[in-house]
């Protein structure tokens, strides 16, 4: 399980960017990512994205993930908020 470093809340409602994965790590997630199926969230809105998770994440196929932007980005709490 992720650290959590925002409570869900604020880092649903937060000002976010959408970095590519290899580079969101030690970012703080801004929704529910995971693989589906089973359709599982590995993050959710306020952890801490691993490197452990940005490597698992990065070894799947993009188009059995669920949560990402448009182009295949993670969307995190934009740095600085």
């Amino acid at each position: 399980i992720p650290p959590r470093r925002l409570p869900l809340h604020e880092a649903a409602f937060a000002p976010t960017e959408s970095p590519p994965i290899r580079e969101a790590a030690g970012r703080i997630s801004a929704g529910q990512v995971g693989l589906y199926p089973p359709g599982v969230a590995v993050l959710s809105a306020g952890e801490e994205i691993t490197p452990e998770i940005v490597n698992w994440l990065s070894a799947m196929p993009a188009d059995k993930l669920f949560g990402l932007d448009e182009h295949g980005r993670l969307t995190c709490v934009r740095e600085g908020v």
